[in-house]
């Protein structure tokens, strides 16, 4: 896809990004990438924007795939960088997004709140919820553990930081987010839907 062909109704992201030079791993930044990048920032961040509006985590997004843009026309020439670049931003979100509802927790009593929210798709559930909005939702200590796996830390690092089992930190984030989505959902259901109260009741 072009970067041209691309219509956005939200350029309002900009100056979030910050390129290193070396990058991260140390491989040189190419220049031609960078300008591109700070360039085009605000038309490349417009993408999904509704439903990803971590304005963090899309600037890091957005770094993460300039500096492997700028790694591969380092050693090939690009015939359309720019469009490269988006493509390889628009497949981070995408996957980020997707990640977010694969693990979510399909429990009976979700999945009966799915339905009541008239949610038919993977694309329909992901249009309505955000990460943003699941995480602001836990608990406050279930939420700091979240926050810190979001920007890199592994199950085996927070269950040395928190003296519990890998095992146990697992089944608590699962947990947390279970009842983070079931919290979510529930504000979605319409309020006549009796069946769908009972069977949450029924699992609470």
């Amino acid at each position: 896809m072009s970067l041209r062909s691309f219509s956005s109704r939200n350029h309002n992201r900009r100056g979030l990004i910050w390129l290193r030079d070396p990058d991260p791993d140390g491989h040189p930044l190419n220049p031609v990438i960078a300008e591109i990048a700070y360039r085009k920032e605000g038309e490349i961040l417009a993408y999904r924007a509704e439903e990803f509006r971590d304005d963090a985590e899309a600037a890091n997004l957005l770094e993460q795939a300039a500096y492997k843009t700028s790694r591969v026309a380092n050693r090939i020439e690009l015939k359309d960088p720019a469009a490269y670049l988006y493509t390889a931003y628009t497949r981070f979100v995408d996957a980020t997004l997707r990640t977010t509802i694969q693990v979510l927790g399909m429990q009976p009593d979700v999945l009966a709140l799915l339905a009541a929210c008239r949610i038919e798709t993977e694309q329909d559930l992901i249009k309505q919820l955000t990460r943003q909005e699941i995480i602001a939702l836990m608990d406050e200590k279930d939420r700091e553990l979240w926050e810190l796996l979001l920007v890199g830390y592994k199950t085996g690092h927070l269950a040395a930081k928190t003296g519990q089992d890998v095992c146990y930190i697992g089944k608590r984030l699962r947990r947390a987010l279970e009842r983070a989505l079931r919290r979510l959902l529930e504000k979605k259901v319409p309020a006549d839907d009796s069946s769908v109260s009972d069977n949450i009741v029924a699992h609470g």
